[in-house]
């Protein structure tokens, strides 16, 4: 961990912006190029704010980070349905702030709202400080749930820091305010701080869970799913399932969970042949839940050519055939739980016949 400096300017405007529940994005996004008035990415096929058929939460795979607009798998599911399918995902978030948003959303009286879980956001889950698990924005604290044993998730909230200089404090020393961060230096996950005495830190180093992966040749986030794992992040990611499934349900809407296999993911089960996320699966099945698994459809579509024929240099987000696979998929799962919304208007074109964004993946054998 290296603490980040930015300057008291920004800090301050940081303070001012910040959306006090979720982090991030700040509402004085909304509006602008990434996300329309209503918080949503803009959705070419129906692009007025309004009644949406489908809902969809998550991260910057839901949101459809590294494609246009008009390939992103919410507008793709929009002209599938021929309604509106607001997209809530947002760059970085883990299962927990998707969550937290969808809580925040009181508008959305979508019929049908879908939560999708990214294989590693199973290490997001534990975390209330970004920069503690990725390198970037210094600007990136976060709300977190702990189990609890009377309620079965206790939120721990933002951060409070009023001013510049206690936000400051906080990055250079994050192991003094930010209790129930699982990824301080120091702590069980091997991250270190580089300090004096200089090679015991590097030997400390080899305590990190990413050089523990690595030296197994797993995903960095393949030991968090495992059940005895003192994190207990897949208890506490079935958590935040089953509470998204309530929350839903307590306002009539229709919820579908899904887990979405990273490149990563992908690769070990073309290894080993099986999901690092498996036990995950399992859990929430024991727990009665109905979670979707895309990793099934996502290894029949590569089974010849790999990640690379999904995913944005082989190994980051999902390029626009991984989108139009996304979208399918997910449309699939609606309409085998008898959860087909009703079309809600006329789409506007968004893409051209026979263009990748709008083209239908050859091999996945599903029809809408």
């Amino acid at each position: 961990y290296r603490p980040a400096a930015p300057s008291r300017r920004a800090v301050e405007h940081y303070l001012a912006e910040r959306d006090t529940r979720l982090g991030w994005p700040s509402p004085s996004r909304f509006g602008t190029r990434h996300f329309d008035e209503s918080g949503s990415r803009r959705i070419p096929a129906f692009p007025e704010p309004g009644e949406a058929c489908v809902s969809l939460y998550g991260d910057s795979f839901s949101y459809g980070s590294g494609v246009s607009d008009e390939a992103a798998v919410s507008n793709q599911l929009s002209l599938l349905f021929g309604c509106r399918v607001a997209n809530y995902g947002v760059h970085g978030y883990g299962s927990d702030q998707a969550l937290l948003r969808y809580e925040s959303m009181e508008d959305d009286d979508a019929p049908v709202v879908v939560l999708t879980h990214l294989s590693e956001n199973v290490v997001r889950n534990l975390n209330r400080y970004r920069r503690l698990i990725a390198s970037g924005d210094p600007f990136s604290m976060k709300p977190r749930f702990i189990l609890d044993e009377d309620t079965g998730l206790r939120l721990v909230p933002l951060l409070e820091t009023r001013t510049p200089d206690d936000y400051l404090e906080v990055l250079r020393d994050p192991g003094a305010r930010l209790e129930d961060e699982y990824f301080l230096p120091g702590g069980p996950s091997g991250v270190q701080r580089l300090r004096f005495p200089f090679s015991l830190r590097m030997l400390l180093s080899l305590r990190h869970y990413h050089v523990r992966a690595e030296l197994r040749g797993m995903p960095f986030y393949a030991e968090f799913f495992e059940p005895d794992h003192p994190s207990q992040a897949v208890e506490l990611t079935v958590r935040i399932f089953e509470r998204f499934v309530s929350a839903a349900s307590e306002r009539g809407q229709r919820p579908l969970v899904q887990v979405l296999p990273t490149a990563q993911s992908l690769a070990e089960y073309r290894r080993s042949g099986r999901w690092v996320y498996a036990p995950l699966l399992v859990q929430a099945r024991k727990r009665g839940l109905d979670v979707v698994d895309l990793g099934r459809s996502f290894a029949a579509e590569t089974a010849r050519g790999g990640p690379c024929e999904i995913y944005l240099g082989c190994e980051f987000h999902l390029n626009e055939r991984g989108n139009a696979l996304f979208a399918l998929e997910t449309a699939r799962a609606i309409e085998e739980r008898g959860l087909r919304p009703r079309s809600g208007g006329r789409a506007r074109s968004a893409v051209s016949p026979g263009s990748a964004a709008g083209a239908r993946p050859e091999s996945s054998g599903h029809s809408l």
